[in-house]
């Protein structure tokens, strides 16, 4: 949850004269995540997970917002796939599949 939408980024070399680098800078609370669900589908992928949770935002890159599922049994590399904002308590993404056996992932 952002604090304010944005406030100009300036910048001085002496403190007194300050010059307008055209950026801004948002403040926001740090979501906190208190459930999954669900906590297992097929190993072909695409069930839809829901992560709740608190102060989720939804002013977001949507080019970065993602959700990363890695193995916690298989020694393979992680898989990002695109998260979606649902509300204030929740965010969903579709499980990727591809694994060649069931793993315990974490998200």
């Amino acid at each position: 949850m952002y604090v304010n939408d944005s406030l100009p980024f300036d910048v001085s070399l002496n403190g007194v004269d300050w010059v307008s680098t055209g950026y801004s800078f948002s403040y926001y609370e740090e979501p906190v995540m208190t459930d999954i669900y669900p906590d297992m589908g097929s190993v072909n992928g695409g069930d839809i997970v829901y992560i709740t949770g608190e102060k989720y935002s939804s002013h977001i890159d949507s080019t970065e917002f993602k959700c990363r599922f890695t193995p916690a049994t298989l020694d393979i590399p992680a898989k990002l796939v695109q998260a979606y904002y649902v509300n204030e308590t929740a965010i969903k993404c579709n499980a990727p599949g591809g694994w060649s056996e069931a793993a315990r992932m974490v998200l």
